[in-house]
């Protein structure tokens, strides 16, 4: 199946920009994977994105 990649802004998570991409497993929960980060604030991205999969992606499309 097809993935989705967005560019996350900075003016959402307050850093740099980061490449996050969609996958739709077999369980179709989306899973996000971070393929780029420019600094070393990984888990606090990894925590924003694990509660952002709880509410409408529709900001990543806008």
């Amino acid at each position: 199946m097809e993935d989705k990649v967005w560019w996350v802004k900075k003016r959402e998570y307050g850093m740099n920009n980061i490449l996050v991409r969609e996958f739709y497993p077999s369980d179709d929960l989306p899973l996000f994977i971070i393929l780029s980060l420019a600094n070393t604030k990984i888990i606090k991205i990894i925590n924003i994105l694990k509660e952002e999969m709880n509410y409408s992606m529709n900001f990543l499309t806008s």
